[in-house]
């Protein structure tokens, strides 16, 4: 969403520089003002595209430090044992059937 904002937001910017645009005018052209009132409309597109970019980067860092501070600080269930096995081999391939979905998955293990 950043990436495609800011590219819309620089769309924008070639037509109305500095975010701005003087619409109307003796010497404008009917055509000149409609250019330039899509370029504002693409450059309130890309600003809502950059927002929204930083918001999901925001959540994701967020989420990612949470995951962070729940692995450092929390300990371990030792009493609980795994009831997958561990892989004898490096990679496996294992069949799965469930209601209305067949198919194979594999594994690789290291």
């Amino acid at each position: 969403f950043l990436g495609v904002g800011s590219s819309k937001v620089a769309e924008a910017e070639v037509l109305c520089p500095d975010r701005k645009c003087a619409i109307g005018g003796a010497e404008s052209t009917g055509a000149e003002d409609q250019a330039k009132r899509d370029a504002l409309e693409t450059g309130q597109q890309g600003v809502t595209f950059e927002r929204g970019g930083g918001f999901f980067i925001g959540l994701g860092l967020a989420t990612a430090g949470g995951g962070l501070a729940w692995h450092f600080l929390t300990e371990p269930d030792t009493s609980v044992k795994s009831q997958t096995p561990e892989p004898k081999s490096a990679w496996r391939v294992v069949p799965e059937i469930g209601w209305g979905y067949y198919g194979a998955s594999s594994r690789v293990a290291f």
